[in-house]
């Protein structure tokens, strides 16, 4: 049962506007939850909701049920006390003040070992916070040993508060236990045929789940669905009496699941490669995914739910900046999709942006093609081919207003028509001149994700083992040059 402290904190949270509480709608068919409101925690759903009227927060779940919101009456005058006039004056702190916390806080993260970034975090806020509604409520004689806890007593918390999110999390997640015992059937299952030996008994062997990497899910996932097709998993199963490791797995879902992610698999394949520019995918990958993502008919309330979840996760962590948006319109082929996704504004900043970069560049030539390539490997993979659409050349207006020659060269490149089956995107930069030329070098050499990164840390990391400890530095950058180029 949830603790009235808990309670207290939410209370107190709302009250004074806590930018991590946000409100939210609650849904159903009764008519009382129009009166309340759910309570948010930096975007994860509470246990409580709040009064529209009063603001008194009260606890509400799903299971339950509204018998409590129905109870709750606001106090007379709508429960909201009046507030003092020094309430709406915000008192400047001194800079002396001020200089003596960040002294304090040097002193901390050099006693404590601590980084400088620990004021930044979230956490270190909501302390700062707390110790000032404490300061506030009982004044600067409160002996600090009494406020603050144990390490036995936050430790003690800490398990508290993990089994109260426990709890929490898996409310949340029982509308979708179908696909969590789904992932857990099927490595249930996997390990069983390791542990067992039976691997070579199939024609393909199950593979097994890193938990470490997402994506090595999702193959587990096709190597059970692949097992399932062949019917070799069920011959070995029925002869060894075991069939009770298939029997809840559905392959009708196992199938829409691994539909579902099979996208995403592709897309991060697509965006780790340290062979090809990468930064001009990062639009259209998002575009693609949330696509894939759009309801269907046909689609089960599991899959609906599920595509939900996924484009919110798509929303969240795909952050476009501005010159993810210059990169895509450097790519031929992408260029007329991202005319027609953006909005006027949005596109005329990225001609004004490229434009700009291109005048810094130093050089005044208009965008030509050495030769004529012919018809090679098309410059992105299938995979985006629902952005890749045909150039739709705008026609010139007859304005005369004089331009820069910057922005007359990206107008040009950006209205040249794109021929079928064009050369890759380095072959098309490289067999290029003009002023767009080095702008083209230096934003497309950037990586889309860090995986380049990751990947030669982990090579140097089986570089510089226990017996090679007295390896020349020098003569590390040069295997690891070689081992990426060669």
């Amino acid at each position: 049962m949830e603790s009235d402290s808990g309670k207290t904190v939410v209370q107190r949270r709302v009250k004074d506007n806590d930018p991590c509480i946000t409100l939210t709608e609650l849904l159903g068919k009764s008519e009382v939850l129009k009166k309340f409101l759910r309570v948010e925690s930096d975007g994860a759903k509470t246990l409580y909701a709040v009064c529209k009227t009063c603001k008194v927060v009260l606890k509400y779940t799903t299971d339950s049920g509204t018998s409590g919101l129905q109870r709750h009456t606001c106090k007379p005058g709508g429960g909201v006390m009046q507030p003092k006039i020094t309430s709406f004056v915000k008192r400047k702190v001194p800079v002396v003040i001020k200089s003596r916390l960040t002294n304090t806080i040097a002193r901390m993260c050099s006693q404590d070992l601590r980084p400088f970034a620990v004021v930044e975090g979230q956490g270190f806020i909501n302390v700062a916070k707390e110790l000032l509604h404490i300061g506030a409520k009982y004044g600067a004689s409160v002996e600090v040993g009494d406020v603050l806890p144990s390490a036995r007593t936050v430790s003690r918390h800490v398990e508290e508060e993990y089994e109260k999110v426990k709890k929490y999390v898996m409310e949340e997640f029982q509308q979708h236990c179908i696909i969590i015992n789904l992932f857990r059937d099927a490595k249930t299952l996997v390990t069983h045929f390791k542990r067992a030996g039976l691997q070579k008994a199939l024609d393909r062997s199950l593979k097994q789940a890193v938990e470490t990497r997402w994506n090595t899910r999702l193959a587990m996932l096709q190597s059970v669905r692949d097992a399932l097709r062949s019917g070799k998993l069920h011959e070995v199963l029925l002869h060894r009496n075991e069939l009770r490791y298939v029997n809840n797995i559905d392959p009708e879902i196992l199938e829409d699941i691994i539909h579902l992610l099979e996208p995403f698999d592709e897309a991060t394949r697509h965006l780790s490669t340290d062979q090809t520019p990468t930064l001009h995918l990062i639009v259209p990958t998002k575009a693609t995914l949330l696509r894939g993502l759009l309801l269907q008919d046909g689609d089960r309330v599991i899959v609906k739910e599920l595509k939900g979840k996924l484009a919110q996760a798509v929303e969240l962590k795909f952050k476009i900046h501005l010159y993810h948006k210059i990169a895509t319109a450097l790519s031929p082929s992408l260029r007329c999709f991202l005319r027609k996704t953006l909005n006027a504004e949005e596109y005329e900043e990225v001609i004004n942006t490229l434009a700009a970069i291109t005048e810094r560049a130093g050089t005044e030539e208009s965008v030509r093609v050495e030769q004529d390539p012919g018809p090679m490997a098309t410059e992105v993979h299938n995979f985006f081919a629902s952005c890749v659409q045909e150039e739709e050349r705008e026609e010139d207006s007859g304005d005369t207003i004089k331009e820069s020659w910057g922005r007359q060269l990206v107008l040009k490149y950006m209205n040249e028509p794109t021929k079928a089956g064009s050369q890759s995107l380095l072959n098309f930069w490289q067999e290029m001149s003009g002023g767009l030329v080095p702008v083209a070098r230096k934003l497309l050499a950037i990586p889309a994700t860090s995986t380049p990164s990751e990947r030669r840390f982990s090579v140097a990391g089986r570089l510089i083992e226990e017996r090679r400890t007295t390896l020349n530095p020098e003569n590390v950058d040069t295997l690891l040059f070689l081992h990426s180029n060669i």
